[in-house]
């Protein structure tokens, strides 16, 4: 792994709606943690106060911190002066200019923006704008047509790679970062689609975890000139072969060497995004090369269609794999039904849960329905996986412990960007675990979660296999643990839970 890196989209300042450190300090701080040669980072201030003010922050950081290349911003909105600032700091030095209309208020496809972009042709700036949504790849291309400067695509997901790789093939100047394309085997199927030049490595740092988005792209099946390329080449060569510091080459310490690894929070099935590997020998591999001993999977066919069929499915898949255990998914608009299937399943010895996903079945985390369902279940004293994401739900789930206060709860993705809250319920409570497995993994969130709450009811979930292990592994390897709660949270806590060895 002897890879130069340059990551491509980074930030620094303040944060006003959370209290995430997002200062240079802990940018500097990753970078050099894990070898990161060089980043191309913006001021916050200037893309929510004033522009000129934050192009002049990330110029005096850029000059001082040589490793640090500076990226400006400008606001549409302003309209007085946005021009000549552009042609201002290309002189001075900046490599490329970042946009922000999600933030901002403003559409990419606006007349607003096409003075920008003239301007930014004119002087063969490169473009770099967040497409987060579905349609905002179609928008940007319509913005962007006819233009031949590079465009640089930030947050693309699997929820919208489809759309991405559509994009990149109709526009040649088209390129895409690779932060979150987090499905285990997204990034080979995208490189396959329209070529390795095409991605470059961005983390989101220091909001989001910079360890998880380079597990993402070193775990890859990619060659190593593939992976070099996205690491550092396509960059350099975006930017006209721009100079990174000498001698900084990636470096990952394997934190969870030697300890047993229990996943509490997987899957069996299909999902409708760029991915190719699915099935019990794809998920094995994968457990296998991240050394997770155990896997508790649910069904996504259960998930997302017939419950009933769905178990079944999983039934017979994980059937002669000891290290593969099930849970039974139930839903509860079918009481009688989900009734049937906890009979049928908990007496299995490879089923060891129940799952319940709000947002498939649309009943609510304390809906009637769902707390008839869940009485139901706290009756077998099998733990609970339900799905938690966004704000007020670990609200809820704190509602159902003290409703159910004998039944293991755990909160799937841990609340997702709301884990703060879920902390909180955790913390509260006797009965509620969590674990964080989400696309977006906000930097700091295991360590500051277990400072809150405690290790005892914090467990390791990968997503797997809609998500890569090792990405998701990054937020819980960058927390820096004693070895005592790395172990709880690892195997520990899921072993009692679950009533299993790993």
């Amino acid at each position: 792994m002897d890879y130069p890196v340059v990551d491509s989209n980074t930030h620094f300042g303040f944060l006003p709606y959370r209290d995430t450190d997002v200062s240079l300090e802990k940018l500097l701080s990753s970078m050099d943690a894990y070898g990161v040669a060089a980043a191309l980072s913006y001021s916050l201030k200037g893309v929510v106060y004033d522009f000129e003010e934050g192009n002049d922050e990330t110029l005096a950081v850029s000059r001082a911190n040589p490793q640090v290349l500076p990226v400006a911003t400008v606001d549409p909105r302003r309209h007085i002066g946005v021009l000549e600032e552009i042609e201002n700091r290309k002189n001075q030095g900046f490599l490329a200019f970042r946009v922000f209309p999600e933030l901002q208020g403003w559409r990419i496809a606006s007349v607003v923006f096409r003075p920008v972009l003239r301007e930014l042709e004119r002087l063969a700036m490169p473009l770099m704008v967040t497409c987060a949504g579905a349609g905002t790849a179609t928008d940007i291309l319509r913005a962007v047509e006819g233009s031949t400067i590079p465009v640089i695509l930030c947050g693309v997901g699997y929820f919208n790679l489809a759309e991405v790789l559509a994009a990149c093939r109709e526009h040649p100047s088209v390129y895409v970062e690779a932060q979150i394309i987090d499905p285990p085997d997204a990034l080979e199927v995208a490189v396959e689609a329209v070529g390795p030049e095409r991605f470059v490595f961005g983390s989101n740092s220091p909001s989001c975890s910079m360890r998880s988005s380079l597990n993402m792209v070193v775990e890859s099946r990619l060659s190593d000139e593939d992976r070099s390329l996205i690491l550092s080449g396509n960059i350099r060569r975006i930017l006209g072969g721009i100079a990174v510091p000498e001698g900084i080459k990636l470096k990952l310490d394997t934190p969870f060497a030697g300890i047993p690894i229990i996943d509490v929070h997987s899957h069996y099935g299909k999902w409708p995004f760029p991915m190719r590997g699915t099935g019990i020998e794809f998920t094995l591999d994968l457990m296998r090369r991240r050394r997770i001993n155990k896997s508790i999977m649910s069904s996504s066919y259960a998930i997302v269609y017939d419950f009933v069929e769905g178990n079944e499915q999983i039934s017979r898949a994980i059937n002669g794999y000891p290290e593969l255990l099930g849970y039974v998914t139930v839903n509860p608009n079918y009481l009688e039904a989900s009734c049937r299937e906890l009979e049928k399943y908990l007496k299995k010895p490879n089923f060891v849960g129940v799952k319940i996903h709000p947002t498939y079945c649309r009943q609510g985390i304390n809906s009637a329905k769902t707390r008839s369902l869940i009485r139901k279940i706290a009756d077998y004293g099998h733990p609970l996986l339900i799905h938690t994401y966004g704000a007020g739900g670990p609200a809820q789930v704190r509602g159902l412990a003290g409703e159910f206060p004998k039944l293991p709860i755990i909160m799937g993705h841990g609340g997702a960007d709301a884990w703060r809250e879920a902390a909180e319920v955790v913390s509260d409570t006797d009965n509620v675990y969590m674990e964080f497995c989400c696309s977006v993994l906000e930097t700091d969130k295991v360590r500051r979660t277990v400072e809150i709450a405690g290790s005892d009811r914090i467990l390791f979930g990968s997503d797997l296999d809609l998500i890569h292990p090792g990405f998701i592994a990054g937020v819980y390897e960058e927390a820096r643990l004693a070895r005592v709660d790395k172990e709880k949270i690892l195997y520990r806590n899921a072993s009692k839970l679950f009533g299993i060895e790993p």
